[in-house]
């Protein structure tokens, strides 16, 4: 899944938009010793190999990627009004690819305040590590060292690259034995035809994503998997089925769940509807209920 994300962003222009480009920024009030927090920021990166990876042309055509062993140079200090955050995150140019992946800058506001902000690709962390990274971060700068040792990538991706095939074949034939042939789902097909990326917003009350979280956790899944049978039961009704099939990302935090990286991949969820109501029940690959 990585190095799909990684080649969507290439193929995008300089000033497109990139979806797969994050920024997460933090405000601080107080004082900050800047040299101290761009050496805890510095032993953060020592310590996760991942978090150097780079990803230069040679590479990318590849499928692979390159552990820098030195430290990227990826922390800036900048005084007030030196240069405002960017309103829009736009496709990385070939430098980008080249120094790495993630970037923390810090930005003196005014005596006593500061921005955070860190900028990420996708195929680089997900919203899991953010929190571990911002912990790990906090925690050095305090001068605390992390007791556990590092996760080791290579060792992992070794692991990854020495599952049977053949046994996960047959695993997903079980699960997906008897589903509907993919058909095309009963739309007019665009006049025109393009490519890119569209959004649509939409915002709950919040009494109402409560009561969705809550009814996630009695079920034992997360929303996102509340909002993913959703997606199937809209598919069913629209195409005029009963037994839907839909692909989609996963963590794959059952190996690696307090590490920061992106250890993920693809999945298969495979939901029925009753039809004549609102229900929509089904089960991932790995028999989680969806």
């Amino acid at each position: 899944m990585q190095q799909g994300l990684i080649f969507e962003s290439a193929a995008l222009a300089a000033d497109q938009d990139d979806p797969y480009v994050l920024r997460l920024t933090a405000e601080l009030e107080g004082a900050l010793d800047t040299g101290r927090l761009e050496r805890a920021w510095h032993e953060v990166l020592a310590r996760h190999a991942v978090l150097r990876l780079t990803v230069p042309t040679r590479a990318r055509e590849a499928g692979m990627g390159v552990v820098l062993r030195r430290l990227p140079e990826s922390f800036r200090l900048e005084a007030t009004g030196e240069r405002p955050a960017a309103a829009r995150l736009t496709g990385w140019t070939e430098a980008h690819w080249e120094t790495g992946l993630i970037a923390l800058t810090v930005r003196s506001r005014e005596p006593g305040r500061w921005q955070l902000e860190l900028i990420n690709h996708h195929a680089l962390m997900d919203g899991w590590s953010l929190p571990l990274l911002w912990s790990e971060l906090a925690a050095r700068y305090r001068g605390e060292v992390p007791a556990a040792a590092p996760f080791d990538w290579a060792s992992y991706a070794r692991w990854v690259g020495r599952r049977d095939q053949a046994v996960a074949q047959a695993h997903w034939r079980r699960r997906l034995a008897g589903a509907d042939d993919a058909g095309a789902l009963p739309f007019a097909t665009p006049r025109r035809r393009g490519t890119g990326v569209d959004r649509v917003g939409w915002s709950g009350q919040p009494d109402q994503v409560k009561t969705w979280e809550a009814g996630a956790r009695g079920l034992g899944v997360t929303l996102g998997g509340v909002l993913q049978a959703a997606w199937a039961l809209a598919l069913a009704r629209s195409g005029g089925r009963r037994d839907v099939v839909v692909g989609g990302g996963h963590r794959g935090r059952g190996v690696v769940a307090a590490v920061a990286g992106r250890p993920g991949g693809r999945r298969w969820a495979r939901s029925s509807w009753a039809g004549g109501d609102s229900s929509c029940a089904g089960r991932d690959g790995n028999g989680s209920l969806v």
